[in-house]
């Protein structure tokens, strides 16, 4: 059985596995869907993934890129680039499926480690080290989630904050949102708005009902014809030509991409985390990750392509 089919079955018992726990799937149901080969998995292989938006999409090549630097390109999986979810990612990585991904430092806290309410990285560092896991230097950009919506429909509603858009709500607006499919479950998303801008529950079920639920980055697909309201990213380039209600209950963290890498590659290549710390203050700001995530969204360039340039720009 060669490398990668070896490291493939790994990934695919810890993500049955967590995906069983989460879905409270019986111990029977969990063993009969993760057979795998008794063969134990060649540990000089690193494989990395990331969840299924742009941005961390081409985070992974960036970090394809820079890894081939130090690791041959054969023993790089990256079949898992943009096939996961944020549950999935950090279990994977958690249960030694994957070795490495760009998580959040605001995920981290309030939701991964939310349960241990972290409140430094430094925090999350020491969590993430009992599960074998190094939190890197962030990048310096802060992509948060943001609510956005046309001109025309701000100034008919006169809609500028995200408290406007709730007193709106509780006065009975009737508002269609495009949520993220996992946004509109997570605590520091749709479910905690609620909570932080005083929206009756009642009135956040409704609309959670009644909202376009999509993955992220298509979230703008329908605003303005059949939706009023999208959840997005502050690093989207669609965001130039809509309008940003402010968080002014300063509810949503600050969300730094930040490398996660299992503690045995770590360990075996001690320079990685200075080549990720080039990387990372380069990416110094949203206006710098918005237009490389335009080049590919926009100009359809491929993310590898301008992962690789990157390096380049880095590197004279």
């Amino acid at each position: 059985m060669n490398t990668t089919q070896t490291r493939r079955q790994l990934l695919v018992t810890a993500g049955v596995a967590a995906a069983g726990g989460l879905a409270g799937c019986t111990s029977a149901e969990s063993t009969a869907d993760s057979e795998t080969s008794d063969d134990s998995p060649d540990r000089s292989a690193v494989v990395i993934g990331s969840k299924r938006f742009t941005e961390n999409i081409l985070l992974a090549e960036l970090s394809r890129a820079l890894l081939t630097r130090m690791i041959p390109e054969d023993n790089l999986i990256t079949d898992d680039i943009g096939a996961r979810t944020t549950v999935e990612s950090f279990l994977y990585a958690r249960y030694g499926g994957l070795d490495h991904y760009w998580e959040y430092t605001g995920t981290l806290k309030r939701f991964h480690y939310a349960n241990d309410a972290p409140e430094t990285l430094e925090d999350v560092r020491e969590l993430a080290a009992e599960d074998g896991l190094a939190v890197l230097e962030p990048a310096r950009f802060n992509n948060t989630y943001e609510l956005v919506t046309t001109s025309s429909f701000a100034e008919e509603h006169g809609l500028e904050t995200m408290s406007d858009l709730a007193d709106a709500l509780n006065s009975g607006l009737e508002v269609r949102l495009s949520l993220g499919d996992e946004f509109i479950h997570r605590e520091d998303g749709w479910l905690g708005f609620g909570d932080a801008y005083g929206l009756a529950g009642s009135r956040t079920r409704a609309i959670s009902d009644d909202a376009v639920v999509v993955e992220a980055g298509k979230t703008y697909d329908q605003l303005g014809t059949t939706v009023d309201i999208a959840m997005g990213f502050s690093t989207d380039p669609e965001l130039a030509d809509l309008v940003r209600l402010t968080d002014d209950q300063s509810f949503f963290p600050t969300y730094n991409p930040v490398p996660i890498i299992s503690q045995r590659v770590v360990e075996e290549f001690p320079n990685i985390e200075a080549q990720f710390g080039t990387l990372t203050d380069h990416l110094d700001s949203v206006g710098v990750m918005r237009d490389l995530i335009a080049r590919v969204t926009v100009d359809g360039e491929r993310p590898d392509t301008v992962a690789q340039s990157v390096l380049e720009a880095v590197d004279s």
